[in-house]
């Protein structure tokens, strides 16, 4: 490769086209390469895209080649074809944005014909009222009369998708019905999944030591529950283990659980996020009665409230500013006793324990990307514990004594 041309025509298109050509892939002294045209090519649709050329793709961008210059080199000359259609030349901004939540073919004539709910810069077509408006802020990241560009076009569509409330997702860019117009709507058809759903797990185990036993876990999601995309799992379990032979034994567990997720951060900071994915606010609460035949019966309960977001598509954050971990042993028999007694190392997994701890963990996996034969996953964690607890009963220890002394 000698040298690459850009156009040098004063469109505005062409302008774009020759102030990105530092981006380019073709390079001087590289081989010919068909499959660099066609990355440049696609280079090119993707700076246009960006300034609001919807209507451009690839195919009108012709790269000619001029071999004649002798050497082994040639000359490439980078041009917008002469029949690209009109639509494709020119820059188009958002007019109306138009969120349909519960859409569905079948009702497709009668939500459009609907009164929309006015909020902000959306039309929101929700007859049934089944979301809050003020959901869409963090969803659709376009705004009236703005240009139309390929970034917020794939953050909304990614958003929408990863949220987890809707089932399908379609995006429609509709021009307004004039040549002269570079206005065009902006509509989005979301059909929501199932508001409820109920799951039923079952499973059997058997050990070498006789036991044999059994689970069952039912679950129930909802995925609206105040009608902001919230999802709230609740969980119910039960299980037993019995031995067949030998001394006749047995032992039981019962657990509950609930967990919260907001589809944002709840938090007095305002932060802003525009990764692809939706960042979350978890609130969990469980709790476990445990009886070992023989041995003890202990009952167990956590409370955790944290964050989770991405920091790049290769990178998770977890912050847990908030976990209480309670355990308590209600009764224990002699055999469990003797046992402690010969082993002392094992008391402290059946004292009454209440631990305050803050959490956070960092993850990166790199499994995803393309083109790699050998992938990274990495998981590290940072974990205190009691510490703030602590400081915080001293502080009022220390206030309690300077009161008595003062009295």
């Amino acid at each position: 490769m000698n040298e690459v041309k850009f156009p040098t025509e004063p469109t505005a298109l062409e302008n774009i086209i020759r102030r990105s050509s530092d981006k380019t892939v073709l390079k001087k002294d590289d081989y010919y390469d068909i499959d660099a045209f066609s990355n440049e090519r696609d280079r090119i649709d993707n700076e246009l895209k960006e300034k609001g050329y919807f209507f451009f793709n690839p195919d009108y961008i012709i790269i000619k080649v001029d071999s004649t210059i002798g050497d082994n080199k040639v000359n490439a000359y980078v041009r917008v074809k002469d029949l690209t259609p009109i639509e494709a030349l020119k820059p188009y901004r958002i007019n109306d944005i138009n969120i349909y939540p519960n859409y569905s073919l079948r009702r497709d004539s009668s939500i459009r014909q609907s009164a929309p709910i006015v909020h902000n810069d959306f039309n929101i077509y929700d007859p049934r009222n089944t979301y809050k408006p003020q959901l869409f802020d963090r969803l659709v990241f376009f705004e009236k009369d703005e240009v139309y560009n390929r970034h917020d076009h794939s953050l909304s569509l990614n958003r929408l998708v990863n949220i987890g409330t809707f089932r399908y997702v379609k995006a429609e860019f509709a021009p307004l019905d004039t040549l002269e117009s570079s206005l065009m709507n902006a509509n989005f058809y979301l059909t929501p999944q199932k508001k409820r759903s109920l799951s039923f797990q079952v499973t059997g185990t058997s050990k070498s030591n006789n036991f044999v036993g059994s689970e069952l876990k039912i679950s129930n999601t909802n995925r609206n529950t105040f009608r902001g995309a919230e999802q709230l799992i609740t969980t119910l379990s039960g299980g037993f283990e019995t031995q067949v032979s030998g001394a006749k034994t047995n032992s039981y567990s019962l657990g509950a659980s609930a967990r919260l997720v907001f589809p944002r951060l709840v938090s007095p900071i305002d932060f802003q996020n525009e990764q692809n994915s939706v960042p979350k606010t978890h609130i969990s609460l469980s709790g476990e009665l445990l009886s070992r035949a023989l041995y003890f019966t202990m009952v167990s309960g956590n409370l955790e409230y944290g964050y989770t977001f991405k920091g790049s598509p290769y990178i998770e954050h977890n912050f847990n500013p908030f976990s209480i971990s309670y355990v308590r042993t209600l009764s224990t028999t002699d055999s469990l006793e003797k046992l402690l007694t010969e082993v002392p190392s094992l008391r402290g997994n059946y004292e009454n324990q209440f631990i305050f701890s803050t959490n956070y963990n960092f993850t990166y996996s790199d499994q995803f990307k393309e083109g790699k034969r050998n992938n990274i996953y990495f998981l590290g964690s940072v974990e205190t514990a009691g510490n703030l607890v602590n400081a915080f009963l001293k502080k009022m220890t220390r206030a309690k004594k300077r009161f008595s002394i003062q009295r």
